[in-house]
């Protein structure tokens, strides 16, 4: 089998300047490989950092509902549950289950007026 595997976490912390370019490089690099007669699997692993990027995680969002016309799997894995519920609300998974499952145990719910990652990081409950 043949792998690529891009270490995206420095990566993810250099200026949008730099960053930019090379993300949507490679992400065409990856829908240039998508094709339907060869199965692909694309993990990101740490994926709370290119999902809250304001640019990628739309473009994430797309392919978790595109890409399996090209019979591609997108598999998102983190250390922490609690990553996920800090995702923005335009992913499903911040949209129905985070949303929904805090509002219906009567919990509140701390809009953001964009994603950041240390503010979200400072406002989660210590462990």
């Amino acid at each position: 089998a043949d792998h690529e595997v891009f270490e995206l976490h420095e990566l993810m912390e250099l200026s949008n300047r730099v960053l930019v370019p090379v993300l949507l490089t490679l992400f065409r690099h990856l829908e240039r490989e998508a094709k339907p007669a060869r199965p692909r699997l694309w993990a990101l692993d740490e994926a709370i950092i290119p999902l809250g990027h304001s640019l990628f995680g739309p473009r994430i969002g797309t392919w978790l509902r595109t890409r399996r016309k090209d019979n591609v799997a997108v598999v998102l894995a983190t250390q922490s549950l609690a990553d996920l519920h800090a995702l923005p609300i335009f992913h499903v998974h911040g949209l129905f289950v985070a949303l929904n499952t805090t509002l219906s145990q009567g919990a509140r719910v701390l809009w953001q007026p964009k994603f950041d990652l240390e503010t979200v990081l400072r406002l989660l409950p210590p462990l």
